[in-house]
C-alpha cells in the first residue's frame, strides 16, 4: 500500500505556490478612493469649461414680442471673409482691410427668405445681391459664380443684409457690418 500512495503523491505533480502575500494596510481603501476622486475631478473640469464657454450652453431665448410683425419676424445674420494670399479670412466686426481687398459674404436667416445684400461706403450705395437664404449659412453667389466686393475707396464701408429689401433696414431684423478700407 505505501508504494501506491508514493505513486499517488508523485502523479499530483509540483507543490502549489505558496499564497501571495498581503497588501499593506494603508493601500487597502485606496482604489475606493480614486475613484471617487476622479469622477470629482472630470465633474469640476466639465463644469469649469461649460462656465468659461457660455456660448456653448447658453439657454435659447423665446423669440422677441417685437419683431412681430417686422418683415414676418425674420432675422439675418451676416458673415464677411476677406481674400488673402493663404485663402479666405474672416473678417471680424470692426476690423480693417486694405484697398483691393476682396470680400465674399454669407447670410443665414432664422427662417427661409429671400435676403437682400448691399453696401453702404464712400460711392454711395451699392447692390451686392438677393438671395433665398435659411438657417444654414450660404454664399452670396449669381448665375456666373461668388460675388465679391472689391475696396476701391478708402473709408468706412457698411454691409447690411436685411429680408426687407434694398435699402430698407429696420433692426433688429436686418444686420449690419462696418469694415475699414485704408
Amino acid at each position: 500500500m505505501t508504494d501506491v500512495l508514493t505513486l499517488v503523491r508523485a502523479l499530483e505533480g509540483p507543490p502549489a505556490p505558496p499564497d501571495p502575500p498581503a497588501w499593506p494596510a494603508h493601500a487597502h481603501g485606496t482604489r475606493r478612493v480614486v475613484l471617487p476622486l476622479v469622477v470629482a475631478t472630470v465633474a469640476l473640469a466639465a463644469g469649469a469649461i461649460a462656465w468659461l464657454r457660455p456660448s456653448a450652453v447658453a439657454p435659447v431665448s423665446p423669440p422677441d414680442p417685437g419683431l412681430r410683425g417686422l418683415a414676418g419676424g425674420v432675422e439675418v445674420d451676416l458673415r464677411l471673409a476677406v481674400e488673402r494670399p493663404g485663402g479666405l479670412e474672416r473678417v471680424r466686426r470692426d476690423a480693417a482691410c486694405r484697398l483691393g481687398d476682396r470680400v465674399f459674404v454669407q447670410v443665414a436667416a432664422s427662417r427661409d427668405a429671400p435676403v437682400a445684400v448691399w453696401v453702404e461706403g464712400p460711392a454711395g450705395t451699392e447692390r451686392i445681391a438677393e438671395v433665398e437664404a435659411g438657417r444654414e449659412p450660404v454664399d452670396v453667389r449669381l448665375p456666373g459664380g461668388w460675388v465679391a466686393y472689391e475696396f476701391t475707396l478708402p473709408g468706412p464701408h457698411t454691409f447690411v443684409a436685411s429680408p426687407e429689401g434694398f435699402g430698407t433696414c429696420t433692426p433688429p431684423a436686418c444686420f449690419r457690418q462696418t469694415v475699414e478700407a485704408r
